[in-house]
């Protein structure tokens, strides 16, 4: 866990977000997004498990008992132009803060998807999720126990984790959901099974007559 964690938080968002993606995306360290209910990032205690801080990762690692020469990581990626340079930084940045080698493997999609679904990986970066409604149930039951090789490509399991989002997707009242939802997140943030780097907003052109249009 305590890799996991120095992996998580070695990794500075902002150059990733706004230079080497030329500021497509946003920065996140938690994993309910920005304008979805549950939004956890303006809390301070959430966002900061996560969040980029070098020598909290350092101290991490350190903590853990496993040195850096030994974290010799492959990173599987689908073989695009922007994996290849993000997983660059990526490599980069563990290099530089945490002194671990990360090799990228640059393979075709197909056979990406072939074996993440079989767990046959090292570190799998990066991907995402495409939310269809403005509701943290689109997004929490992907790291569920029952989605090993489907969504969860780790094979993460967590009782409490599991129990939590399971009572808060069978909940009706919306803030009693969010309650349970929120805490499944944080146990997420601290086992760190997923690194959360960004949020990727999709890009919308409006006519100035169309009124009354929401987007989340």
């Amino acid at each position: 866990v305590k890799v996991r964690q120095a992996v998580a938080k070695a990794i500075d968002r902002g150059p990733l977000t706004a230079k080497v993606s030329h500021g497509q995306y946003v920065p996140q360290s938690v994993f309910i997004p920005k304008d979805i209910p549950g939004y956890q990032g303006d809390n301070a205690s959430i966002n900061d498990i996560q969040k980029f801080d070098p020598a909290a990762a350092k101290a991490l690692l350190a903590s853990s008992g496993v040195p850096a020469s030994s974290l010799n990581i492959k990173l599987i990626t689908r073989n695009t132009t922007t994996n290849k340079t993000l997983n660059e930084y990526i490599a980069n940045q563990l290099q530089t803060n945490l002194g671990i080698t990360a090799t990228i493997d640059l393979t075709d999609s197909k056979t990406v998807t072939k074996r993440i679904r079989k767990g046959d990986f090292q570190m799998y970066s990066v991907d995402g999720w495409g939310m269809d409604y403005a509701n943290p149930q689109d997004i929490m039951d992907i790291m569920m126990s029952g989605a090993c090789h489907g969504t969860n490509w780790g094979c993460w399991s967590n009782k409490e984790y599991d129990t939590l989002v399971t009572a808060a997707d069978q909940t009706k009242d919306l803030n009693a959901a969010l309650v349970k939802y929120r805490q499944a997140e944080k146990i997420l943030l601290s086992d760190g099974p997923l690194g959360i780097l960004y949020n990727r907003p999709d890009y919308i052109l409006t006519k100035p007559s169309v009124q009354g249009v929401t987007f989340t």
